[in-house]
Formats: structure tokens, sequence, C-alpha cells
């Protein structure tokens, strides 16, 4: 029989039974860290969301990137929650009179080496299939985590929907921390200073990810354009699908039956 003593911690050798415990250990730690840290912030997004909505922005919301893929999942489950609430019929009526049944979320995966590396053709190529295309009745925003909005800005300059587009840049872009306020979502009521938000995202980018960053584009057999990514250890793998359904879980709920879960 093993048991965990000192020796094991402080030479990192640890028997597998007791790593396998670990890695369980550090799942549920970000499980539940997803829970008390980043979804507050992505609800307080959504709701910024769904005002611009009521104010007459019909949108598409793309979220950049793997560090918004936590944000995607919400809003999706979200989104799905809504429209079974809503039910078929009421589906139906609402599409047969032209209207959009509700958000519309992508997930788009743009790394910094597709900005700085990829022609416009190229660029323009990959959001096409990706079905992100200038459309005269809808505006697309753009949500990321932080930074300054680069690889946005480089994507609304391909599909000519840039700087002088109504509003300009500021108002296609929501970053969850931002150095320009304009483009950033506003958490003031929460009772976070701008440290702590800045601690809870840096903490969102650094979570584990299914993929590493992706390295280039290549083309499949059947002419569509793939990412080029190696896939993380099984264990990140693992973490990064918990806190994709901590999340799930969350706004399904909260869009069913409007119930905002508390851990």
């Amino acid at each position: 029989m093993h048991y965990l003593t000192d020796e094991f911690v402080t030479t990192g050798n640890v028997p597998e039974p007791f790593k396998a415990i670990q890695v369980l250990q550090t799942a549920l730690n970000y499980y539940i860290e997803t829970q008390e840290k980043a979804v507050p912030l992505y609800k307080r997004l959504f709701e910024e969301l769904d005002k611009r909505r009521l104010e007459g922005d019909n949108e598409i919301e793309v979220y950049l990137g793997r560090d918004a893929i936590g944000a995607f999942e919400g809003r999706r489950a979200l989104k799905l929650a809504r429209e079974r609430k809503l039910g078929l019929t009421e589906r139906k009526a609402i599409k047969m009179q032209g209207e959009s049944v509700g958000i519309a979320p992508k997930y788009l995966v743009f790394p910094g080496l597709f900005r700085d590396r990829l022609d416009s053709y190229s660029i323009q190529a990959y959001l096409e299939q990706e079905g992100i295309t200038p459309d005269e009745k809808l505006k697309i925003v753009f949500i990321d985590t932080s930074y300054t909005g680069s690889i946005p800005k480089r994507i609304m300059d391909v599909l000519g929907i840039g700087y002088y587009a109504e509003g300009g840049y500021s108002s296609r872009i929501l970053l969850l921390s931002a150095h320009d306020k304009s483009q950033g979502v506003n958490f003031h009521g929460m009772g976070m200073d701008e440290k702590e938000i800045d601690s809870i995202v840096a903490r969102i980018e650094h979570n584990p990810k299914t993929e590493e960053s992706a390295i280039g584009l290549a083309y499949d057999k059947n002419g569509k354009i793939k990412l080029v990514a190696p896939p993380t250890s099984s264990e990140d793998q693992l973490y990064a699908r918990l806190i994709q359904l901590a999340v799930r879980r969350h706004f399904w709920i909260q869009g069913y039956t409007g119930v905002y879960l508390v851990v």
C-alpha cells in the first residue's frame, strides 16, 4: 500500500493512484473557481450584450480565440436555454415573420500569428468559411478577454467594417479588460475593483486549453481550411472541458429557470 509521505511530495515521485487523485482535485478546483470568479464576469458581459440588443443593435457576437471559449460556451448555453423555454411553436412564428429568434454567438480562433502573417485574401477566405461576413442587417461585435483589440481591428479592416463604420472600431469591440474603456465591459457596482477584475481575466487567459496555439492553416481533403494546432496534455484537456462545463451548466440553468447559481 502506498502512503503520500513527505518524501513523495518533496521529490515529486508520487505513486500513480495519488497522481489520479491530484488530477481530480485540481479539476474540481478549476470547476469551483470558474463558478466563483469567471461566471460573474460573464454574467455582466451577457447583460451588457442583451442591453445592446434591446437598444436596437441586432448583432452577431463573435467570441475570439481560445481565451474567449468560456464566454462563448456560456452564451451558447444561454441561447439554447432561452429558445427551449420559448417553445417550438413560438420560435417558428418568429422566424416566419423574418425576425431573429435570439442571440447568435460564433466562436472564432484567430491567433496573433494570423494577424501578423496572413494576407487579407487568406483571412477573408477563412472568415467566410466560418460564417463571418459583412451583413447590412446585422452588426458584428467582437468579444475577447483583454489587450488592445488589435486582432478584431485586423478582421474588421479585412471585412471593410473598420474605422469608418458607424461608431468606429470601439463600437464593434467588447473586452473583459480594456485599456480603452470605451471597448470594455462596465463592471461598476459588482463590488470588485479594477485590479481584482484584471486578476480574474488574467486567470481566465491562463486556464488550461484543449489545444496549443495554432501554428498555421492547412486545407483538408474537402478543401476546407483547418487550423493546425497540437493538442495539450490529457490533464489539461480534462481541466479545460470541466471549466467549459461549469460555465455551460450555470447559464443553461439561468436561461431556462432564471435562477443565478451561487457556489
